[in-house]
């Protein structure tokens, strides 16, 4: 037996180390290879989930697949360590350009009157004063 697996994000990867571990042949399709044929097939793009599995198979027959790698142990931990950071990295900057779109609203002479909005001294005074009426208000206590 030998399976053949479009690796599409995380969902072949479980699958896989369970196969390979239990003894049986795990190959890989190029994602791209299968929306090729698809094209040649049927001269369409559309994603069906009843042809796929058909043209992956005939992918593997003719040999159009690669082996597949899984790192164990350490590699392992490393590897998904470093795919959680990558995560969090995408997840701050999403973060930081919400804040810029939020201030260009609510606040559009912020950047020209204190500079950087993300910096470290606006962040802090952002949180005693997080709109402008606040900091005006700021301006007339001190």
């Amino acid at each position: 037996i030998v399976l053949g697996l479009e690796p599409t994000g995380h969902y072949w990867f479980c699958l896989a180390t369970w196969m390979i571990s239990n003894g049986i042949s795990v190959v890989q399709v190029n994602p791209y290879a299968v929306k090729q044929t698809k094209e040649v097939e049927d001269n369409s793009q559309l994603k069906d989930d009843t042809k796929d599995p058909k043209l992956i198979a005939n992918l593997v027959k003719d040999g159009n697949f690669g082996m597949p790698y899984l790192p164990e142990k350490l590699y392992a931990e490393l590897r998904r360590l470093s795919m959680f950071r990558d995560q969090l990295n995408e997840d701050r900057i999403r973060s930081i350009n919400r804040m810029h779109r939020e201030m260009k609203i609510y606040f559009p002479e912020y950047k020209d009157a204190l500079g950087k909005v993300d910096g470290t001294f606006s962040l802090e005074l952002l949180k005693q004063a997080p709109f402008p009426e606040d900091l005006t208000a700021l301006g007339e206590d001190g």
